[in-house]
């Protein structure tokens, strides 16, 4: 158990020996090698809330466009009876 009294998050450990931690999705993560991370419980997922900015840049060409994205995601704690 955590210091919050909540269970540990979900986790797996991939085939090429990599960690993965679930802290605060409520929903599974497939991976492409079938894998899957389950989600978290609904009263972890709400109390740690996944705070994502996103970043995208595009490029226009005489060619073609693309662009590319970056996502930065912070977990939180939100305090009791919130």
């Amino acid at each position: 158990m955590s210091q919050f009294n909540f269970p540990d998050p979900p986790r797996i450990i991939l085939g090429n020996g990599l960690h993965i931690v679930n802290f605060s999705s409520p929903h599974p993560f497939h991976f492409i090698t079938g894998e899957q991370l389950p989600a978290c419980d609904t009263d972890r997922a709400s109390r740690f809330p996944a705070i994502t900015s996103e970043e995208e840049e595009r490029q226009y060409t005489q060619h073609g466009s693309w662009s590319d994205s970056r996502s930065k995601r912070a977990v939180t704690l939100r305090p009791s009876g919130n």
